[in-house]
């Protein structure tokens, strides 16, 4: 079923579509994996390090990396709308494809 304002895209615009999000979706997981490295580092291998303080960073980076991941790069490929919270297959404003 389609929706006002959707598109029909050539399957090669289709394939570009698809490889950006997929570039995007890993971008999203380095940017919220790899700074995380170095604080549980911290907090395993520093034992001077206080408990709660660490605890307070780690939940910090999460959701701040979290709520930026998701707001830059969880977006349509093709018309840089959000896509929202949940896994996408179209983009519901255009129906570009994303998988």
């Amino acid at each position: 079923m389609r929706v006002q304002g959707w598109m029909d895209f050539t399957p090669e615009e289709a394939a570009h579509f698809k490889a950006e999000a997929a570039r995007r979706r890993r971008m999203a997981y380095v940017a919220v994996a790899v700074p995380l490295v170095p604080l549980v580092g911290a907090g395993l291998f520093w034992p001077s390090l206080n408990r709660g303080l660490w605890e307070f960073l780690m939940f910090v980076w999460v959701a701040f990396s979290v709520i930026f991941a998701s707001q830059t790069t969880w977006r349509c490929p093709a018309c840089n709308s959000y896509l929202g919270r949940f896994r996408k297959d179209f983009c519901p404003i255009c129906g570009a494809p994303l998988r």
